[in-house]
């Protein structure tokens, strides 16, 4: 059985660093989130730009020819 008296939820440490993405304590030598750095990293994109770059892609697949490919030719014997 648990004693109540020994059972605590932990004591913020206001001395750790924070991220400077999300606020939350960091652990990191680094002092950002793996996962944050690399949200800081991705730049972020309007609506426009998106639009574009999916009207580029279409093109380049339009534009790129699929490769033609012969099937072998099988002889039937009787």
């Amino acid at each position: 059985m648990i004693n109540p008296r020994n059972s605590h939820s932990p004591l913020p440490d206001d001395r750790r660093r924070r991220c400077p993405v999300c606020r939350q304590s960091v652990y990191s030598k680094s002092g950002i989130h793996p996962q944050c750095a690399i949200k800081q990293a991705d730049p972020l994109h309007t609506e426009d730009e998106i639009d574009a770059m999916a009207a580029e892609a279409v093109e380049q697949a339009v534009a790129a020819k699929p490769a033609r490919v012969k099937a072998p030719k099988i002889k039937v014997t009787a």
